[in-house]
């Protein structure tokens, strides 16, 4: 791909790779045929110049165009493009480009003269030189492309609000002071006004005088999108950063004069003239005292501006605070936040709580009745048991009365077995009153007379 150099030392603008097809580019270089039996052609030709000329002018950072200076870029292998003064009127026509001498036309005769020219007067005489086949290039012939000239103005908008400390102070500036400032981001003066005007067309700043004929612009604040008019205070706080610029800037002769003073003063002291040397220092005394007064004059001025800034600030909070106590209030209407309501709810929920721990007190001290027995109750019921569980004794004839018999030591009798068997039915009944058991009968041991022998034999009854 060809490249095209800026004459401003800007990168260079690369062509497309069509420019390189020699079939395609003569039919581009040719003029351009009829639109109205060519209209796909037209069209597409137009498409191809629109585009080039808009995306070299955005790559060189070019503003300003006119035909001859684009003959020359758009010469290829020695052959200037036909047709050029048709695809400037065209973009003219689709508000793609806009004569300079518009916007020097509403520099001079204000916004009325500027709407009359652009919306009747302009396309009325477009119409006429189409007609009468006259070149619209006439006058100055150079042109604005309208969208790389917005970019510039973005571009200045954001270098601006980006040094705003505060906005009461700061977005009011008199144009050389804007000059000063921002100055660098343009190749000359005429891109500079040309920014301002767009900006101001588009209601990003405004233009205006003071009394004293000071050409001042007011930038529109960061969030806001379109410059207020100017209000008195501001005119009044820029009146104030005016005479405080002066003072320092008097000031600052003051102390160079002073300066000039000592270094004169000590010239004719070693010269030996010292009632000159004294005039001097006569006139340094007096600016010295001019000096003072003036500082004090600044301190004062100083003063003012910070109690300025800071006046800005704290309406910035307090604008913060009611709008946060609106949000927050629409935030409670909305959501029926109230103070009744919250008593309401806690309430309830102190009600539930309370009934919860009742029912959970009550379930938890309920026992059944029979966890109430004692140890004398489990007795007596066990006696109940055994007593019908054995079997009756039939009765026994009398036998005629023996002498008592002493019993053998070795042997023990059927009286202490049975007590026996009794204290280990007692142990084993013991087990029966520990929670959660089983209530089971031991076997209870069965007590028989043998007529044999007059013994008594334990036999073991099951307890079905």
């Amino acid at each position: 791909m060809n490249s095209t150099g800026d004459r401003h030392g800007k990168p260079n603008f690369t062509f497309p790779s069509d420019w390189n097809n020699d079939e395609k580019m003569n039919v581009m270089f040719a003029p351009f045929r009829d639109k109205g039996m060519y209209l796909k052609s037209w069209e597409q030709k137009m498409k191809f110049w629109t585009n080039l000329i808009i995306e070299r002018c955005k790559a060189c950072d070019e503003v300003i165009i006119d035909i001859k200076t684009l003959s020359h870029v758009f010469t290829r292998k020695g052959k200037i493009p036909n047709g050029l003064d048709t695809v400037l009127t065209e973009m003219e026509r689709m508000g793609k480009l806009r004569r300079v001498s518009d916007y020097d036309s509403q520099n001079q005769a204000g916004w009325l003269a500027w709407g009359y020219n652009t919306f009747v007067k302009n396309p009325f005489m477009w119409s006429v030189n189409k007609l009468l086949q006259r070149s619209p290039d006439d006058g100055s012939g150079q042109y604005v492309v309208v969208e790389v000239l917005q970019s510039k103005g973005r571009q200045l908008l954001q270098q601006h609000h980006s040094h705003v400390e505060c906005s009461m102070l700061d977005n009011v500036l008199e144009i050389s002071t804007l000059k000063r400032k921002y100055g660098f981001m343009f190749s000359d003066d005429q891109t500079f006004n040309l920014v301002l005007r767009q900006l101001e067309k588009d209601r990003k700043i405004l233009i205006f005088k003071t009394e004293n004929n000071c050409t001042v612009v007011k930038f529109a604040e960061k969030n806001e999108a379109y410059v207020t008019p100017v209000r008195d205070i501001e005119t009044k706080v820029f009146r104030i950063q005016q005479t405080n610029e002066m003072l320092e800037k008097e000031a600052e002769v003051l102390s160079i004069t002073i300066e000039k003073y000592t270094e004169e003063a000590k010239m004719y002291v070693r010269k030996g003239l010292k009632s000159t040397a004294m005039s001097v220092l006569r006139k340094k005394k007096k600016t010295q005292a001019l000096l003072d007064k003036k500082l004090a004059t600044l301190d004062i001025f100083h003063g003012l501006i910070e109690n300025i800034k800071n006046t800005v600030s704290e309406k910035m909070v307090i604008e913060a605070y009611e709008a946060a106590t609106s949000s927050l209030k629409s935030y409670m209407k909305t959501n029926k936040l109230s103070v009744d309501r919250v008593d309401d709810v806690l309430d309830n929920l102190q009600e539930v709580t309370q009934d919860q721990e009742e029912i959970a007190a009550t379930i938890g001290n309920f026992q059944p009745s029979s966890w109430d027995m004692t140890q004398d109750d489990f007795e007596a019921e066990l006696d109940s048991i055994l007593a019908e569980d054995s079997p009756v004794k039939p009765a026994q004839p009398v036998s005629p009365v023996k002498p008592a018999q002493s019993v053998s030591p070795s042997k023990p009798t059927n009286v202490n077995q049975s007590e026996d068997d009794l204290s280990s039915l007692e142990g084993r009944l013991r087990s029966l009153y520990q929670p959660e058991t089983t209530l089971q009968l031991p076997d209870v041991p069965n007590f028989q007379l043998n007529p044999r022998n007059s013994e008594r034999q334990e036999e073991p009854m099951i307890l079905s």
